[in-house]
């Protein structure tokens, strides 16, 4: 395990890539700007993997284009899980349904080696691995690998170049919760429903929303899980619940459900602290 700059790895695998493709044959990087500078990981073994799987589409994409991509997926304070994907724009790459298939699957009948051998690497790295598939043309083969950040190396961003959403029906409490965050340096919109937070998150992206769950017309239960739908793989934006309920049946709801946090009205300044520093990295004042 060492210290790796992920957006650095990319480009490298990117660089190999692009000397060994076909002429007209592209290769581009999409590297998500959140991610912190520096990660504790097997570098080795995610390079590897990135290689095997840009090989395997350059050999399927001889007239097309190549994407790699790395994104956050999931975040603590500590622990960071990255999306990593490979598309090309070669024929379809299987028969079955897309999904999520499990590491230690069988290799699939006409599935190239480099596929097959990446897939015994995935075995020491990742933990999870699937593949989108488009009807005619084009692939992506997407996996997760969960890394050690210090908190200290994320990207720095100021706290006012953050967006927070707060889903909340209450006026009061709107207001209550407007002023702490606007107080810590946050940029903040309110909705007051689960439907208008979920129509705020199509027309743009919010670093955190904090969402109660008993709401009218859609509550937060319902809106998380029509957010989660809509985003699918390509995006995780964090939902922390707000709720009155303090028990654990009612935590492990919010949690099954997809959000990723969990807090407990009338929340204090300190507690929203907290959650806006664990869940938009680098923020810290």
């Amino acid at each position: 395990m060492i210290e790796f700059d992920i957006g650095a790895v990319l480009q490298s695998v990117a660089e190999g890539a692009r000397a060994e493709a076909a002429p007209g044959t592209t290769v581009s990087t999409v590297v998500d700007p959140t991610l912190p500078r520096a990660v504790v990981g097997d570098e080795d073994r995610v390079r590897r993997a990135l290689q095997l799987l840009a090989s395997h589409a350059l050999h399927v994409s001889r007239d097309g284009g190549v994407t790699l991509t790395a994104r956050a997926d999931r975040r603590t304070r500590d622990r960071l899980v990255v999306a990593f994907e490979v598309s090309d724009d070669g024929p379809g790459l299987l028969a079955a349904d897309d999904g999520v298939f499990p590491i230690s699957g069988d290799i699939r009948t006409g599935e190239s080696v480099d596929l097959a051998l990446w897939k015994q690497t995935m075995h020491l790295v990742a933990d999870e691995v699937g593949v989108r598939t488009g009807v005619e043309r084009g692939n992506t083969i997407w996996f997760t690998v969960e890394f050690l950040v210090d908190p200290k190396s994320a990207s720095t961003r100021r706290p006012g170049d953050c967006r927070v959403l707060v889903v909340e029906d209450n006026l009061v409490n709107q207001k209550v919760a407007m002023r702490m965050i606007e107080k810590l340096g946050y940029a903040v919109e309110v909705v007051a429903d689960g439907q208008a937070a979920v129509e705020a998150l199509e027309k743009q992206d919010y670093d955190l929303v904090l969402m109660d769950c008993q709401m009218p017309v859609m509550d937060g239960y319902a809106a998380t899980e029509e957010i989660r739908r809509r985003e699918g793989d390509r995006r995780h934006t964090p939902i922390v619940a707000l709720t009155a309920h303090a028990v654990e049946a009612n935590r492990r709801r919010c949690l099954e459900i997809g959000m990723d946090d969990f807090v407990t009205k009338p929340v204090t300044s300190d507690q929203l602290r907290r959650v806006l520093e664990d869940w938009i990295p680098g923020s810290a004042g």
